[in-house]
């Protein structure tokens, strides 16, 4: 065997051997006094990110999670399979990435009292360690208060944030994940442009057909209608200006 492929087959023989389970079960810890946690919904919820106190670097966590594309600046095959739970980038130098490392079942400690809970993510060749603490914020926000601090040590890496989530239980059936879900103006501008938009094709079609219209000005809804609104716009206004001033007099 040649030496180069024999160092290939070093690599891939420890990455097979200190990779870990890209997915953790996270959803029944209990902690030393009895008390149960559910983070699925954390874990569901996919990349949190946080900059440290001089926005220098940004890190990226996954929560029972180790499927990050976090390929280290120095050292590509660190973290890649199957992928990192928390990851540093650079700010200002796009180019430096590091893998802190991934989580293992064996690596999360639910506090007693319901207090939250505590995982710690080590690099699969050594060295670098992070602690991500998620406190539990009962009936808060599903993420909120994310704090990351970069250390002097690489051992000291922490990344702290608050989640109902993270409550005893899962935090209840008032504790949901909100993001990427519209808010209530969002549907209703939707419905209003969607009713709008059936408004003018249907009678647009009607007036084409059983008007027999054929120009844009024939064809379109109530043209005339439109067209006044912007001067009963105007003397609306003009009526509640002059109301306002008359009751200052």
């Amino acid at each position: 065997m040649s030496t180069l492929a024999y160092g290939l087959f070093l690599v891939i023989l420890f990455n097979i051997a200190y990779s870990a389970d890209p997915t953790v079960p996270c959803s029944a810890i209990t902690a030393t006094d009895g008390t149960k946690y559910d983070l699925t919904a954390l874990a569901n919820h996919g990349e949190i990110k946080a900059n440290d106190e001089k926005s220098e670097w940004t890190y990226t966590v996954t929560i029972c999670k180790n499927q990050l594309p976090c390929v280290q600046s120095n050292d590509p095959t660190v973290c890649t399979s199957p992928g990192s739970g928390y990851c540093q980038n650079g700010l200002k130098t796009n180019t430096l990435i590091y893998c802190i490392g991934v989580v293992d079942s064996a690596s999360i400690l639910a506090k007693p009292g319901g207090a939250g809970v505590e995982l710690t993510y080590k690099s699969p060749r050594g060295g670098r360690i992070g602690k991500v603490t998620v406190n539990c914020d009962q009936g808060g926000d599903f993420i909120s208060k994310t704090v990351a601090i970069s250390p002097q040590v690489v051992t000291g890496y922490t990344f702290t944030f608050s989640s109902c989530s993270a409550c005893p239980g899962g935090g209840g059936s008032g504790c949901h994940d909100t993001t990427g879900e519209l808010s209530g103006g969002s549907i209703f501008l939707i419905i209003v442009f969607s009713l709008l938009f059936v408004y003018v094709v249907s009678v647009s079609i009607f007036n084409y057909v059983k008007n027999d219209a054929r120009t844009p000005m024939e064809i379109l809804p109530h043209v005339s209608f439109w067209k006044s609104v912007p001067g009963l716009v105007q003397d609306g206004v003009s009526f509640v200006i002059s109301k306002i001033r008359s009751i200052g007099q």
